[in-house]
């Protein structure tokens, strides 16, 4: 839709900018190995067992972040979006059984709109579309990058979004929910994400995110 494509283009811009700036200065502090903004890495599925949840958010994709803010994980379990998705992948319950329908409902209810959903209907549609890209995503044995699905966006952002803390962990970063759900519900060995921030202690692991590797 052409709604799409300008919001697209707009987003795509706007992490042109923030790369502008991120990359030249970790390029002048570490060198050509450097992270940078909507870095595509691929990251072991089994590896990601905790979230840090109000910290760093896409805005520091590529930023190499001191501080404690990887300090108090929780475990991905209690994320109520990966729960509801694990139910109804792994489990069998539908959307609704899940409580999928309902916590979307409360965002709804919350701040107006969610996740592109206004009303009931949109959020049904939403979630048969999810459903539709878990069947494709086990039909080629393989999740897609972002680049990928969406074409004409800068790197790999808007991918799910992976910190490295500073025991040079991978560590969800609350942006892609689904698409690592899915990941889970069907054993990938691994999967494509944007870099999220890398704690200083956690640099030298990133270099093992990098290249191809099977899903």
């Amino acid at each position: 839709m052409f709604i799409d494509y300008i919001k697209n283009t707009v987003t795509a811009l706007r992490d042109r900018i923030r790369a502008s700036r991120i990359d030249p200065k970790n390029r002048a502090a570490f060198g050509a190995a450097a992270p940078v903004h909507g870095q595509a890495i691929r990251v072991a599925t089994a590896e990601v067992v905790t979230e840090v949840k109000g910290g760093p958010g896409r805005a520091s994709s590529g930023v190499v972040l001191p501080g404690d803010w990887d300090i108090g994980q929780t475990p991905l379990t209690k994320n109520s979006k990966i729960a509801y998705c694990l139910q109804h992948w792994v489990e069998g319950k539908t959307w609704e059984e899940s409580g999928a329908y309902e916590l979307l409902q409360k965002l709804i209810e919350e701040k107006g709109s969610a996740d592109n959903c206004r009303t009931h209907d949109d959020i049904i549609n939403r979630y048969a579309r999810l459903d539709t890209i878990m069947e494709q995503v086990k039909s080629s044995g393989r999740l897609e990058p972002s680049s990928e699905m969406r074409p004409g966006s800068f790197r790999e952002c808007g991918g799910v979004l992976i910190h490295i803390d500073r025991e040079g962990r991978p560590v969800f970063g609350g942006g892609g929910h689904h698409r690592l759900a899915i990941a889970m519900s069907l054993g990938l060995g691994d999967f494509p994400a944007q870099l999220g921030a890398v704690h200083p202690n956690g640099l030298d692991a990133l270099a093992r995110f990098a290249g191809d590797t099977n899903s």
